[in-house]
């Protein structure tokens, strides 16, 4: 008989917890729990899982990701879902992240500079320039095709 599926609203911890702590943690949940658990400066934040149309979405990144990647020998590429231990964005080498937002048809661009990430650059049509993965050929139209 399946499980039921748990799916709670988004909430952050107030406790604060070691990345063992955290791991331990999430060993306990139930089986049947599809959300996302996160450790962000020691508070575990949850977020129900992605669905339509962000699972697509994301499957349609990662395709395309894992094209150039494989192509130029430059490493490996995983899902969200994989899990990592790392520290922010700005300490771990983060220079660039985007934002897909599909009911506006828009990508926003975050680049890492001496003032953070800053505005971004909206792209509303047209190739998404990546610095981080100049190789990678994308559109708006490509990523956003229904």
């Amino acid at each position: 008989m399946p499980l039921p599926m748990v799916v709670d609203t988004p909430f952050r911890s107030e406790e604060r917890f070691t990345q063992q702590e955290f791991f331990e943690w999430l060993q306990r949940r139930p089986a049947a729990d599809v959300n996302h658990y996160e450790l962000i400066r020691g508070r575990i934040v949850m977020s129900p899982p992605a669905g339509w149309p962000h699972g697509s979405l994301g499957s349609r990144i990662n395709a395309r990701l894992y094209g150039v990647v494989e192509r130029y020998g430059l490493g490996i590429v995983q899902d969200s879902s994989a899990g990592y231990d790392l520290p922010s964005d700005a300490e771990c080498g983060v220079g660039e992240y985007w934002i897909v937002d599909p009911d506006r048809r828009v990508v926003t661009v975050y680049h890492w500079g001496d003032a953070g990430y800053g505005t971004g650059e909206r792209i509303h049509s047209g190739r998404i320039a990546s610095h981080a993965l100049p190789q990678l050929e994308l559109t708006v139209e490509d990523l956003l095709a229904d």
